[in-house]
């Protein structure tokens, strides 16, 4: 566990490890967005609301 937390404060510090995981989320996102026909603006802006 001690490992693991030790590795995760590394990543954390990374500013680049963040850059990457910003991507990635806004590219997987997309990637869902454009999978799935139903799901409309509306149902995005309902999320939010």
């Amino acid at each position: 566990m001690d490992k693991l937390k030790k590795i995760l404060l590394i990543l954390a510090g990374n500013p680049l490890f963040w850059i990457i995981l910003i991507v990635g989320s806004l590219l997987l996102f997309i990637y869902l967005f454009e999978r799935v026909p139903s799901f409309g603006v509306n149902k995005v802006y309902h999320i939010f609301d």
